[in-house]
């Protein structure tokens, strides 16, 4: 049982570390693979590893990578497995939980006082989710803006306030001292800032360029900021043992 992983990113040598205590041989040199290597490539996966990956991919079995490019898999052609890790729903559930761990602590690092505080989520997949659930530790306060109004039963249930994407604008919003977002469009308009007080503080953890008009914040003096890559940033041990438990888990049920 044999396993390659390179990178320059901290979650791969945790990746090898847990791959290891499970019982495979890992290497982290190409220069020493063998026939029917399974591979693994950390986050995000461009057309810069095929170069690398080129002179090897005759020893190449499968290769398990995170956001893995259409021009990389195309390249690589049909001859060998490509499996994006970060697609699996038990992986996505779990770094959504590391992304809201994360987010809330950013918050707090720069002083925010969540504590009774009133907290606008925005969108309700897996990261909305959790970061409302990490944000009941510190308010009873917490409104989810989703664009499905068949969420309200469930965003109610789970003990949250509901609120209308679509017509942001006609909700309270002067009220919110922190809104975090989580869908990759432009949901926090220039129309939509407007709205907020100006002592409110905006984090987006959607991928780029995020759900806010940043530079709009930025000419009102409101504070908002994108942040990107949580868990490999944050919690690398955790998200390496992630990837190589979800690993491990897909060799075992192809076998």
């Amino acid at each position: 049982m044999y396993f390659a992983i390179i990178g320059d990113d901290a979650r791969m040598d945790y990746a090898a570390e847990r791959l290891y205590s499970l019982g495979f041989d890992v290497s982290r040199d190409l220069n020493r693979l063998s026939d029917n290597t399974n591979l693994i490539i950390p986050p995000p996966v461009g057309i810069k590893y095929y170069d690398i990956l080129k002179p090897y991919l005759k020893n190449i079995k499968a290769i398990y990578g995170g956001a893995i490019s259409s021009d990389f898999k195309n390249m690589i052609g049909s001859d060998i497995y490509i499996y994006d890790y970060l697609s699996w729903d038990s992986v996505i559930a779990e770094n959504a939980k590391l992304t809201a761990l994360g987010i809330i602590k950013e918050a707090i690092s720069i002083k925010a006082n969540l504590y009774n505080s009133k907290i606008l989520v925005t969108g309700y997949g897996f990261c909305g989710k959790a970061i409302g659930q990490h944000l009941k530790d510190y308010t009873e306060d917490i409104t989810i803006a989703v664009r499905n109004s068949r969420l309200l039963k469930e965003i109610n249930n789970d003990g949250f306030n509901y609120a209308d994407i679509n017509n942001l604008v006609s909700h309270n919003l002067s009220s919110y001292n922190y809104v975090f977002n989580t869908v990759p469009a432009m949901i926090i308009t220039k129309q939509v800032i407007d709205c907020f007080d100006n002592s409110v503080m905006i984090f987006d953890i959607a991928s780029k360029p995020g759900g806010v008009d940043f530079n709009y914040c930025k000419d009102k003096n409101i504070y908002a900021v994108l942040s990107l890559g949580i868990p490999g940033r944050d919690f690398p041990k955790e998200a390496g043992y992630l990837i190589g438990d979800a690993c491990f888990n897909h060799y075992k049920s192809m076998q």
